[in-house]
């Protein structure tokens, strides 16, 4: 077991380097009965960037273990099935009362499996540790090297949605889905 945690440490930390080429990589996760796959090829470590004061303030850079990976994972999908639960309302509401349109069910839900994620890890002044999570289509990067550089864009509907996520609390603030 202590090998297997060594290997994943030395996984994660070379992809904090922004290694270009990455093979699939994957944690798995035992919580309750469920087991939840971490795909490290799909997720880039950033450091904070100070000048992005509207992200935090007052905080300082950070790292996250593997505990605290698996600990944000487990919100981060707990907070997109709650999402995909109203968007599935949403989604029946529309197709209920606009059949004409054929609405299709992709278009509303969010499949974690089709996104990019970017983390930024800090310690906040109360000397909690919270985790910023950028997530992106996989197809869309506009040429950025999106294991170096943070991805913005405006708008780009549920393509493009972020959150904060505070481990030591276990609960995720600031979920915001792009509009279009």
């Amino acid at each position: 077991m202590l090998k297997i945690t060594l290997i994943l440490l030395l996984v994660l930390n070379l992809m904090s380097c922004g290694q270009k080429q990455q093979k699939e990589k994957k944690i798995i996760v035992e919580q309750k009965q469920t087991t939840i796959e971490i795909d490290t090829s799909v997720i880039a470590f950033l450091p904070f960037d100070t000048t992005e004061y509207w992200l935090f303030k007052d905080v300082k850079q950070s790292e996250l273990s593997i505990n605290e990976l698996k600990v944000v994972e487990k919100i981060l999908i707990d907070c997109i099935e709650k999402y995909n639960i109203e968007q599935k309302k949403d989604f029946e509401e529309l197709n209920k009362n606009h059949p004409e349109y054929n609405f299709d069910i992709k278009q509303f839900v969010i499949d974690l499996k089709e996104y990019k994620r970017q983390y930024i890890a800090v310690i906040n002044n109360n000397g909690e540790k919270e985790v910023w999570i950028n997530c992106f289509c996989k197809t869309f990067t506009f040429g950025t090297d999106w294991r170096k550089k943070e991805v913005e864009v405006m708008d780009g509907g549920k393509c493009f949605f972020n959150l904060k996520i505070n481990i030591d609390k276990k609960e995720y603030y600031d979920f915001m889905v792009n509009g279009f």
